[in-house]
């Protein structure tokens, strides 16, 4: 809940709000994904950003080419909890 992602910045003012999960999705990410727009607001504002989407990679529009295993894998660790 918010109450609870306020505590932990508040008082651990050191957490790292861009720790990826094994997954690769960042706090930022989940929130998103999960509607939760106000604590996405409050993770943006101690400095969480969603991971850079590599070169040759949109999350916005189709993407070209014959898309390959790896590049639909990369697609989807780039722009998963955007799409």
């Amino acid at each position: 809940t918010r109450d609870a992602v306020e505590y932990l910045l508040k008082n651990y003012p050191k957490i790292d709000v861009n720790r990826e999960t094994t997954e690769g999705e960042r706090p930022l990410d989940i929130a998103l994904r999960l509607g939760a727009a106000d604590i996405a607001a409050l993770l943006s504002a101690h400095g969480a950003t969603t991971p850079p989407v590599p070169a040759g990679i949109t999350c916005t529009e189709a993407n070209a080419g014959p898309i390959s295993v790896s590049k639909l894998n990369a697609i989807l660790a780039a722009c998963g909890s955007r799409i």
